[in-house]
């Protein structure tokens, strides 16, 4: 297993960098349960460009009516359309890509929990290395960093087109993993949803903290809280109620 991780001056990100997952409980458990991270392919998100680039940007375009703002020959402009063509293509090619997503977002956030764990879930808090560390599969290499929101790129490499989306989700300050499966093992896996891939058993190594959904009504916080403590040895200390105060 290899990791790259992307960095940029956009944003500065190190191994030790922290990073958060809000999810619902029946994952998170899961997760506890199959000492594994699920990742889902990325032509499950809702996103319509997580799998298909916007076909304007196959184009160079200028004022009908008025001059070329710049000198282009059909040459140059067929050369242009087919190397984006190409990289539509490509880009295509990732929909099957596991893909785990994450946010840098450092304060619990109202939002997040409405759209990524509603009711009953939690966000869990850990740091780059620490859940690199913990992933023992040598079938992939992985390929994480920020993503980029001046608009989804097109004219850059593939790594570049992968890691940004438009303005408007910029609020999400995602992380992104994307977890390649090596060429022999790839043809058996293009019709999964999405896989488990095994984490070592030292689960308190890699969570730091978990907060607990404020949609939770109070006593079934307890409750959980003792059932993440007593069977999945979390430490009390680690798990926290939710700042946010519903009349529940």
């Amino acid at each position: 297993m290899v990791c790259y991780l992307k960095n940029d001056e956009e944003v500065r990100i190190t191994p030790e960098t922290r990073i958060f997952k809000y999810m619902p409980l029946d994952h998170f458990l899961g997760m506890l349960n199959a000492k594994a991270l699920y990742v889902s392919r990325k032509k499950s998100f809702p996103d319509r460009y997580e799998t298909k680039l916007p076909i304007r940007k196959l184009f160079s375009f200028y004022p009908v009516g008025g001059e070329c703002p710049y000198e282009l020959s059909e040459k140059t402009k067929a050369s242009d359309f087919k190397r984006k063509e190409k990289l539509f293509k490509r880009y295509e090619k990732t929909a099957n890509s596991l893909t785990s997503c994450w946010t840098l977002f450092d304060k619990e956030d109202f939002f997040m929990w409405e759209i990524y764990a509603k009711r009953i879930g939690v966000c869990i808090q850990t740091t780059i290395d620490k859940l690199i560390g913990a992933l023992i599969n040598s079938e992939y290499d992985i390929y994480c960093g920020a993503i980029s929101y001046k608009r989804k790129h097109c004219n850059e490499d593939l790594i570049d087109v992968v890691f940004s989306k438009d303005p408007f989700y910029a609020n999400e300050k995602e992380f992104r993993f994307y977890f390649h499966v090596k060429e022999e093992k790839r043809h058996k896996d293009k019709e999964e949803k999405g896989r488990y891939i095994p984490l070592n058993s030292a689960l308190n190594n890699i969570i730091e903290k978990v907060i607990l959904s404020p949609y939770i009504v109070s006593n079934g916080k307890e409750e959980l809280m003792d059932i993440l403590h007593n069977k999945y040895k979390i430490p009390l200390e680690h798990i926290l109620k939710s700042d946010i105060l519903f009349e529940n």
